[in-house]
């Protein structure tokens, strides 16, 4: 879907720890690996909504006969 505005992104920096071996993947808490998860479906969020500004400039772009 195309769309004419583009959103404030939703994604943070991610937080460095000092992270352990204890645990399967090496988080320190299981907090930290559950933040890690939300941010990368907030970037994937940020993502969809370029495409979708993207996508729309270049639907415009086409209508005026400036992009094939």
């Amino acid at each position: 879907t195309a769309d004419k505005t583009h959103a404030a992104r939703t994604s943070a920096a991610t937080a460095t720890t000092a992270a352990t071996n204890s645990g399967p993947f090496g988080y320190t808490t299981g907090a930290q690996a559950a933040a890690i998860v939300t941010n990368l479906n907030a970037v994937r969020a940020d993502l969809d909504d370029t495409a979708q500004a993207l996508n729309s400039l270049i639907d415009d772009l086409q209508a005026l006969g400036l992009a094939g």
